[in-house]
């Protein structure tokens, strides 16, 4: 459990062949026993037609399973870290509390619904990054091929520095005009495909 070059380890685990070291892996043996005879016992009490399609159960075997495994090879990297997996055992609350289990029903009812409005965002998007790569593509500049568009309006959408990608494209489409009416028709129809993209998505 102890690795020297580690620093969270050395921070944490007592070193190795020390009375602490050696209690916390009574601990950690005795709670994988506790969890393997408790999903014996489910498994006994229950008729495989009612123990296999609850999802709990298979959850509780997995995380079994990834303790046991850990067992017999203490020493191999990697396998002994699939005991923390034990960790998630507190989900089970959201089975037994009301108010927990609702907010889960809720989400895993929720997530056809997010997934049809992220392809509907995703369309629109894209229908934009054609459109801007139609209208605004310069070599090298944040509009010079569909997937770079794509990236640009995704930035966008987060509105991480927004302002600065629609000042940007407003400047570089004012360098191309030809003179100050047509930069100044060019700014503004940059800047109406901005804010016309944003609003359609954020109405999404």
């Amino acid at each position: 459990m102890w690795r020297p070059g580690g620093p969270v380890a050395r921070q944490v685990n007592p070193p190795p062949d020390s009375p602490e070291a050696a209690a916390l892996n009574v601990i950690d043996n005795l709670l994988t026993a506790l969890f393997s005879v408790e999903l014996v016992l489910n498994l006994v009490s229950h008729r495989l037609a009612v123990f296999l399609p609850d999802m709990w159960n298979w959850f509780d075997v997995v995380v079994v399973a990834a303790s046991l495994v850990g067992v017999p090879y203490d020493n191999v990297p990697g396998l002994n870290e699939l005991r923390l997996l034990r960790v998630l055992r507190v989900c089970r609350l959201f089975k037994y509390m009301r108010s927990l289990n609702m907010i889960v029903v809720s989400i895993r009812e929720s997530v056809p619904a997010v997934g049809h409005a992220f392809l509907l965002v995703l369309l629109l998007t894209a229908v934009f990054a054609i459109v801007a790569v139609t209208c605004f593509a310069q070599p090298d500049n944040a509009y010079s091929d569909f997937g770079t568009a794509m990236l640009t309006l995704w930035q966008f959408l987060t509105f991480d520095n927004a302002a600065s990608v629609t000042q940007t494209l407003m400047a570089e489409m004012q360098q191309e005009a030809a003179d100050d009416q047509a930069a100044g028709a060019a700014a503004a129809g940059a800047a109406l495909f901005m804010v016309l993209y944003q609003i359609l998505i954020v109405f999404v």
